[in-house]
């Protein structure tokens, strides 16, 4: 996935942070033809309203049409619209036409106004209201077991998978647990189990890191290593690094470090059956990293400095275009005051100035 991209594909993966620094890209969104708004979105655990740009209108509907399939997140709390920018007096005028999905765009407008003012951008939508309210009076017929397998599928399961579960997510994973439990539905019924299975392999996992200091930190390790592989390498080699990198690099050594810290003190049992795995981590990984670190920290900051020069350069166009739009409004009220101006009276004649005079 490219790094300037936000997609409903990448959600999943990112943190609060990052997917707020992608919306605020100005380039995605004066590119962008289509938009796809979720409402109470759990990103990174917490719910929140967002949207995600698209270049192409065919790439929205294809977006949502998998959206549906898969029950990413109830068609009830979403909008698939269209959307174009355009410069105006106060900075951009974006025009939102909804085409499907429930939420209407009273809601979208409270949600998301503040987001997109940030950015200089108004929004205002074509979509009548009529149409929106019964597309969100269809969806609202949606079972709430449907909420729930879109967060399965969407952030417990890929969590539990990757041994990042938190106390938060188990704790909302337990609340759709007693709802499903009181549901009549032969959908939620036959979700329910599922749902447990995977709520005791998160409270096993959560179990078996909280008796085990070096294990927890093992599992780190390993899952940070490996992502380094797949990512920091890559990305160095093709002279990419970005800080993003610089800060996977330095997990890894905080944990290293972490882990022999521990080690230290840990009792002669633990010792032993972690003996090897110490010895490889203190004799091979940590010089590695720590040289690895060197060589992202060297080709950071350049990367730092493009990314740098292209917000400003993306600022100054912005003023630029702000400032042309003003002019264009200057001269538009000048040109109306022209044409409001009175005609001026005929000078008289020189018979009739003669015969004023005598």
């Amino acid at each position: 996935m490219a790094e300037n991209t936000l997609s409903l594909e990448l959600l999943p993966s990112l943190k609060k942070a990052e997917y707020e620094k992608l919306f605020k890209k100005m380039p995605l969104w004066k590119k962008a033809s289509a938009v796809i708004f979720l409402q109470d979105y759990r990103l990174a655990g917490k719910k929140t309203t967002l949207a995600v740009p698209y270049r192409k209108l065919p790439e929205m509907v294809e977006a949502f049409k998998n959206l549906k399939k898969e029950g990413f997140h109830p068609i009830k709390k979403t909008a698939a619209a269209s959307f174009s920018l355009a410069p105006s007096a106060d900075g951009f005028l974006a025009k939102v036409d909804i085409k499907k999905g429930g939420m209407s765009s009273e809601l979208i407008q409270n949600k998301m106004a503040e987001a997109f003012g940030k950015l200089g951008i108004t929004l205002e939508f074509n979509a009548p209201e009529e149409e929106g309210s019964a597309i969100a009076e269809e969806s609202s017929e949606l079972a709430p077991w449907q909420e729930h397998l879109a967060s399965i599928k969407g952030e417990w399961l890929p969590a539990v998978k990757a041994g990042t579960i938190t106390a938060e997510q188990i704790a909302a994973m337990q609340a759709a647990q007693k709802e499903l439990v009181q549901e009549a539905d032969p959908n939620a019924k036959s979700l329910l189990p599922k749902l447990e299975q995977l709520l005791a392999a998160a409270n096993k996992n959560t179990a078996t890191e909280s008796d085990n200091e070096l294990a927890i930190l093992a599992q780190k390790i390993e899952r940070l290593t490996e992502e380094t592989k797949k990512t920091v390498l890559g990305q160095l080699k093709a002279n990419k690094a970005t800080d993003k990198d610089l800060d996977t690099i330095q997990r890894l050594e905080d944990n290293i470090q972490a882990f022999l810290k521990a080690y230290e003190q840990a009792t002669a049992e633990e010792k032993a059956s972690l003996a090897k795995k110490a010895e490889n981590i203190r004799s091979k990984l940590l010089p590695q990293a720590q040289t690895l670190k060197e060589k992202v920290k060297a080709q950071a900051p350049s990367q730092a400095e493009a990314q740098a020069a292209e917000a400003d350069f993306s600022a100054r166009l912005e003023e630029l275009e702000a400032l042309i739009a003003a002019k264009e409004a200057e001269l538009k009220a000048a040109e109306k005051a022209l044409e409001e101006k009175p005609e001026p009276e005929p000078l008289p004649s020189g018979a009739d100035f003669l015969s004023f005079l005598f």
